[in-house]
């Protein structure tokens, strides 16, 4: 029969494996059935309790309720981190959306629980399904458990020094994000010059309105077609880089580099 402490530690274990499925792209979709997700972090708690190392027992309510709030900010710093990775696709597309003149044709991305264009949805699916395909899934779950290896249930000693690699990685974040971006939006630039210019030297053809954003939009699509492959290769070593962070965050929010 399960005792009070076992309880108490499959309650702690329970509230960080929630948040981090809640913050994830990928696993923590909105559209997967509320029992199906409910039912995945019970079977995971149920898998890493029984080998998490004993940690401290709260001996009061007031304590219990620190130790779930603790559980609460490892959550959001581990599913937070692997977040930042996509939202660096999601600054690309919104980007290339609003210069191919398709920022208004928004829909809803189920992956990062937004609206977005065409074009970065379509990269954003893709993106999650490479990240599913290449077992990132995978690494990610293994950091959840290895994470009670460094920081058990309720010794979450220090979270604001977990959120400082955040910083470096947010800003990895904006300037991968211009990156992802930029051989589209350089190169629909170069293709508005140059109807500019045509339009200039032949205003009574009034080129631009013809057949300028027809140009703008399809020519867009294909230069952004072709980078793909590019952007999707790169975006993938971007959330290798944000798993490879994790351990660091782990350990910052458990006091460990205090030490």
């Amino acid at each position: 029969m399960p005792t009070v402490a076992w309880m108490v530690t499959a309650s702690l274990v329970a509230t960080r494996i929630v948040v981090v499925l809640t913050f994830l792209p990928v696993l923590g979709l909105r559209n997967v059935p509320t029992m199906a997700r409910v039912l995945f972090a019970f079977g995971l708690t149920l898998v890493v309790t029984p080998a998490v190392p004993a940690g401290p027992i709260p001996s009061s309510l007031s304590a219990l309720t620190l130790g779930i709030g603790g559980e609460v900010l490892m959550g959001i710093l581990i599913g937070g981190t692997v977040r930042l990775a996509f939202d660096s696709l999601a600054l690309a597309g919104q980007l290339m959306d609003g210069q191919t003149g398709q920022a208004s044709a928004v829909a809803y991305d189920p992956m990062l629980e937004t609206t977005q264009g065409p074009l970065s949805l379509l990269a954003a699916l893709m993106a999650g399904g490479l990240f599913v395909g290449a077992d990132m899934h995978l690494r990610v779950l293994l950091a959840i458990a290895d994470s009670f290896s460094m920081v058990p249930p309720g010794a979450v000693a220090d979270p604001l020094s977990g959120a400082l690699p955040w910083f470096d990685f947010g800003g990895a974040m904006i300037q991968t994000g211009f990156r992802l971006a930029a051989p589209t939006v350089g190169l629909i630039f170069i293709l508005n010059v140059f109807v500019a210019v045509i339009t200039r030297l032949a205003p009574q053809l009034n080129l631009y309105f013809s057949f300028g954003f027809i140009i703008t939009i399809f020519g867009g699509e294909f230069i952004w077609m072709t980078a793909l492959p590019m952007v999707l290769t790169e975006h993938q070593a971007f959330v290798q880089r944000a798993l490879d962070l994790l351990p660091e965050v782990i350990g910052r929010a458990g006091g460990l580099y205090g030490r």
